[in-house]
């Protein structure tokens, strides 16, 4: 499945993202493609992105937080009810 967008490039030169680990970045470009195939919001576990880019679920909840911290990501907590 292709997938296509675009970033800022201040974004990609700012200090903040420089400074993000790999897997941060990671997190990042994978949530950007999720966010772009599903034509805006989409909830997915933080497990599903663990076991979808095998990482830790820990290492996915600190690259949220700082994303989200940053303001490089919006996040709205929940889960899925049923």
């Amino acid at each position: 499945m292709d997938s296509w967008f675009p970033v800022a490039q201040p974004q990609m030169e700012s200090e903040a993202f420089k400074a993000l680990t790999h897997s941060e970045k990671l997190y990042f470009w994978y949530v950007l493609s999720e966010f772009n195939l599903n034509g805006g919001q989409f909830y997915r576990a933080d497990i599903w992105f663990a076991a979808v880019l095998k990482l830790s679920e820990i290492k996915i909840r600190v690259a949220r937080r700082k994303l989200s911290n940053l303001g490089f990501v919006e996040v709205t907590p929940g889960k899925i009810k049923g």
